[in-house]
């Protein structure tokens, strides 16, 4: 019985430290990381990047068709209930709760205090300072990629759908 005892103890005080690096990190921590890392602005500029999206793709979906200024206006008025509504649901102060659960849930304390470390030294504060310009950057070259690869998408969607006619037609005879 003694010896249950002792190796209960030996894995129980091994298993310790193990236990605490799992230790769910604090609102407080990670709320001054998300201070830190300016999510809070981050979210801002990426809704100026969805509202800039959101009028480009309007613009080419109605790109050479002719509309009426009734329809232009009913087009206009989507478009800005569309972006009050977004701007109304994806705000920081609505969000905030919901990352921060998912920080907690995803890192531990140690995780999120060894990200306050970098994120409070010289070369984490680059690497804030830098991101957006990393990520709009990204953002234009994938938007180049994909406006090479449309072409193929539609001819690959019109064939499909051609096949798809074409059974139509032979089953129904």
């Amino acid at each position: 019985m003694k010896n249950i005892l002792l190796i209960l103890f030996i894995l129980l005080t091994s298993l310790s430290p193990a236990l605490a690096q799992r230790a769910q990190p604090s609102d407080a921590s990670i709320a001054e990381l998300m201070k830190i890392t300016n999510a809070s602005s981050m979210m801002d500029t990426t809704m100026q990047n969805l509202h800039a999206l959101m009028r480009t793709n309007f613009a080419q979906m109605t790109k050479g068709q002719s509309m009426t200024s009734q329809q232009k206006q009913i087009l206009d008025d989507m478009q800005s209930q569309i972006a009050a509504m977004l701007s109304s649901e994806l705000r920081w102060e609505k969000l905030e709760p919901s990352i921060i659960g998912t920080y907690r849930r995803t890192f531990t304390q140690k995780e999120i205090d060894d990200m306050l470390v970098f994120y409070k030294s010289e070369t984490g504060r680059a690497v804030i300072q830098k991101m957006p310009v990393v990520i709009q950057a990204s953002t234009q070259s994938m938007e180049g990629v994909m406006a090479n690869l449309m072409p193929r998408f539609e001819k690959i969607q019109k064939e499909a759908l051609d096949r798809l006619h074409a059974t139509r037609n032979s089953s129904s005879r």
